[in-house]
């Protein structure tokens, strides 16, 4: 059955900036929509009126103004009058149908629906809402006013699953989160390793430092920070330039031989990490886990920290060519595990790692284990407890 999520709320609350911003994450998602927008048209910081604009044609009308000059050529059938506003709501039925003539897509938005879209009335009688009820295809993201929602609601509901946030009731960020998920859905997380899964930075810092060292570099607390999450023939060849494959391989192998030695006995996992991942296989979802990390270092960690059996792919640092931010190991991982990136999400503890997952069209989730801010996430958390509580709720708001 097709879904149908609508935003509610108060003149004021937020809800159109938050169909905005859920429409660009859908676009960077790479699902392709349509539908319209609201915007208002301003002079002098003073409110004249509304467009209506599309999505995917970008062609835009004047849907009401203050202003009469200039409109008197309409027929009087075809406008009305709301309050100060002249309204045109032929406009709104001639874009919206212009959009829903767009050979492909899965989402139809509607930013608003209300008495200037429904010709100066609240009742659902106008045509086209009839046929955005009765489209073969397409989920729908709207936002109603809060008068006539629960008409709303019931007007769909016959053809749709249709779930309701009201943004008064609840943050924004939820039903950002509870939104995106339903339109969305979830199939598969893809794990990064190291700062996620297990406390390692130190022992990698240490491995680093170390080997750096040795061949007269001076390698540093601010090196690692900006090197991190990169493969380690991206960090030899940035601080070594001009090095033959073979001796950038056994660089690289010294390193993580330094690694392991310093790993071994002392390592552990972030806590509740293990535990979340188990919770997830519970609920049916398929895991990957995605690192720059040698193979070897995986194997050697999941006898340290009992992760065997837990992932049903595994990509390692052997099976990418660049490292993060590419998004070429989400993409090997979503392929791997065969699911479309917009239905993943990529837990990362580093910008490089967010990057690469935003990049790869994946849903993003920062865990502060190594950083304090982190950009283009659609979640940020600071443990895994907090995130499980948040998938909990997710997983019952589903419909």
């Amino acid at each position: 059955m097709r879904k149908c999520v609508i935003i509610t709320g108060k003149p004021g609350s937020g809800k159109s900036t938050l169909i905005k911003k859920l429409s660009e994450r859908l676009k960077h998602l790479k699902i392709k929509i349509c539908g319209v927008f609201t915007p208002e048209i301003r002079e002098n910081g003073k409110r004249l009126g509304f467009l209506v604009k599309g999505i995917s044609t970008s062609k835009g009308e004047i849907l009401a103004t203050t202003k009469s000059k200039g409109y008197h050529n309409y027929e009087e059938n075809k406008i009305c009058k709301l309050g100060r506003y002249t309204v045109f709501p032929q406009n709104f039925e001639k874009i919206l149908y212009e959009e829903l003539e767009q050979e492909e897509f899965e989402i139809i938005v509607v930013d608003e629906i209300g008495p200037m879209e429904l010709g100066c009335s609240r009742k659902l009688n106008s045509p086209w809402i009839y046929k955005l009820k009765n489209q073969d295809k397409g989920n729908l993201l709207i936002s109603a006013k809060k008068d006539i929602v629960e008409d709303v609601r019931k007007y769909f509901e016959e053809q749709f699953s249709v779930y309701i946030y009201d943004i008064d009731k609840e943050s924004n960020e939820k039903a950002y989160l509870f939104s995106l998920e339903n339109l969305t859905g979830t199939e598969a997380f893809l794990f990064d390793l190291d700062g996620v899964i297990v406390d390692s930075s130190e022992f990698h810092k240490k491995s680093w430092i170390k080997v750096m060292s040795k061949l007269g570099i001076n390698f540093g607390e601010e090196d690692f920070k900006k090197t991190f999450g990169m493969t380690n023939d991206t960090i030899i060849k940035k601080y070594i330039p001009g090095l033959g494959d073979e001796e950038i391989r056994k660089i690289a192998e010294e390193k993580e031989r330094i690694y392991r030695e310093l790993a071994k006995g002392n390592i552990k996992p972030i806590h509740n990490s293990l535990k979340f991942i188990k919770f997830l296989k519970k609920s049916d979802i398929k895991l990957a886990l995605v690192s720059s990390t040698p193979i070897e270092n995986i194997k050697f960690l999941s006898d340290e920290i009992g992760m065997k059996n837990l992932f049903d792919v595994i990509v390692s640092g052997s099976d990418i060519k660049h490292g993060k931010p590419n998004p070429e190991c989400y993409l090997i991982a979503a392929e791997k595990i065969g699911v479309p990136t917009k239905k993943c999400w990529v837990v990362e503890d580093s910008q490089h790692g967010i990057d690469a997952g935003f990049s790869a069209g994946a849903k993003t989730i920062g865990i502060l284990t190594s950083h304090r801010n982190l950009e283009k996430t659609d979640i940020t958390v600071r443990t895994f407890e907090e995130l499980e509580k948040i998938f909990l709720q997710m997983l019952k708001h589903r419909i």
